[in-house]
């Protein structure tokens, strides 16, 4: 099953991935990326990861990612709020690592979590609670 991007909350977005193939997932979360900073103005995202093995490796897929970051890191920079990662309880503590990383990768903070009302709370309290703020409510 493919990976479902969910708009209807913006400028939150999700990027639902729990049945979807590692590769459909990855392609929908740079879309995602992509398509919110043509929308303009802040936003956050929620990625929902498809499961993952204790021992599986925690990288995307480096080069869309790297290219994408080069591209629009400026854009990244000035409208990401954060990313809130949702993955297995299992993977969290490797997870750490790249969520302090994270600034300098992506541009923005990130979090990594276990359950989505977590990630979608952590997301909002990044955002502008201004709803006439640029970018919020299109």
């Amino acid at each position: 099953m493919p990976t479902e991007i969910l708009w209807d909350r913006w400028p939150l977005v999700e990027v639902h991935g729990e049945t979807a193939s590692k590769a459909d997932h990855h392609a929908a979360v740079l879309e995602a990326l992509n398509t919110a900073l043509v929308r303009g103005g802040p936003f956050a995202l929620v990625v929902i990861q498809p499961p993952m093995t204790h021992n599986e490796p925690l990288r995307a897929p480096r080069s869309g990612l790297v290219r994408f970051l080069r591209t629009h890191r400026s854009e990244m920079n000035a409208r990401c709020r954060g990313v809130a990662i949702v993955t297995d309880p299992a993977v969290l503590r490797r997870a750490a690592k790249l969520v302090k990383a994270a600034p300098l990768i992506l541009g923005c903070p990130a979090t990594a979590v276990h359950d989505v009302a977590t990630a979608r709370e952590w997301a909002a309290d990044r955002l502008p609670t201004d709803p006439a703020q640029p970018g919020a409510g299109a």
